[in-house]
């Protein structure tokens, strides 16, 4: 846990300058419109915060082996990071486009795997949720997976949800109290751990609530491309038949004026012969209708018309 003097300065410095990205964010009244101002912000701080969680890596400044009672109370707030990146991930507009809900679900899946890392971190060391959310969308939790399904399950879902609103109240209004004097640098040591440990404490809160919130966004953007998928399917067979009831439409060519496979032969218009039955039958090659329809009368009068020549037999 031992690092250079300036390091712990620099990688304080990424963390607040990135959690006061996000709380201008979260405040502004176009939080959610995707300005391209608002956005900026966004990316700023996703950056500032990646770098933070970059460093926090390096530095190896928390460990499974370590107790709550170990870190330092000035690490503690390190904690937060991977929350505070995960809540500015989900601030990031897909923008528009074809692929705009592709993005959208990249952006929410990678939030998830952020608020489930800090829940795991926050379980390392005692703090962390009674109950753990399932590790992928769509999985039971655990109390579900032991047998408590149904209208139990939902009914336990909803006592802990109502009660997470309590705490979460409480936990805001102990912050608002202890803020004064960690503003005026006037808290000591034990006040200022404490104020560390009830943002750990409410952004645990703040994590579950998210997940639940991703979990049902997740499934209404699968559905969503599933459904798309399928149309696109749909239309592609739709047009791959059409196409192949082209192929077996063979039109009969025009010769002369009007006269075509399916003209009946002259002089055989009673029984409805026509060169098209001749055909089919074999008893005249294809490449000699087009001649044996101009030399009859009704070929040569359509040609003398559409050329103006007269006098040819």
């Amino acid at each position: 846990m031992a690092a250079a003097a300036e390091e712990p300065q620099r990688l304080s410095e990424l963390l607040e300058s990135g959690w006061r990205l996000l709380e201008e964010v979260e405040s502004s009244a176009e939080a959610s419109s995707g300005a391209p101002a608002v956005q900026r912000k966004v990316q700023h701080g996703i950056g500032l915060l990646e770098r933070a969680a970059r460093a926090i890596a390096e530095l190896q400044l928390f460990s499974r082996n370590e107790e709550l009672d170990e870190v330092a109370s000035a690490d503690l707030r390190f904690m937060l990071v991977p929350a505070l990146l995960g809540a500015l991930v989900l601030k990031q507009q897909p923008g528009g486009g074809a692929a705009a809900a592709e993005r959208r679900l990249e952006h929410v899946q990678r939030a998830r795997g952020l608020f489930l890392d800090f829940l795991r971190l926050c379980a390392d060391y005692g703090v962390g949720p009674t109950e753990m959310p399932a590790e992928e969308p769509g999985e039971p939790r655990q109390r579900e997976r032991e047998g408590g399904g149904g209208l139990e399950a939902a009914a336990a879902r909803r006592r802990a949800k109502i009660e997470r609103y309590k705490q979460k109240k409480e936990v805001e209004n102990q912050l608002a109290s202890l803020k004064t004097l960690i503003d005026r640098a006037q808290a000591e040591e034990e006040q200022l751990r404490e104020f560390y440990l009830l943002h750990i404490r409410k952004w645990v809160s703040t994590s579950l609530e998210e997940i639940e919130s991703i979990d049902q966004e997740i499934e209404i953007l699968t559905q969503r491309d599933a459904l798309k998928q399928q149309v696109q399917k749909s239309s592609r067979r739709s047009r791959k038949k059409k196409r192949q009831r082209k192929k077996r439409r063979k039109p009969w060519r025009k010769h002369g004026n009007g006269t075509t496979g399916r003209t009946c032969i002259r002089g055989a218009m009673a029984t409805g012969r026509t060169w098209a039955d001749v055909l089919c039958r074999g008893e005249l090659h294809p490449a000699d209708l087009p001649h044996i329809l101009w030399a009859s009368p009704l070929g040569r009068q359509g040609a003398n018309q559409n050329h103006h020549v007269t006098g040819q037999a």
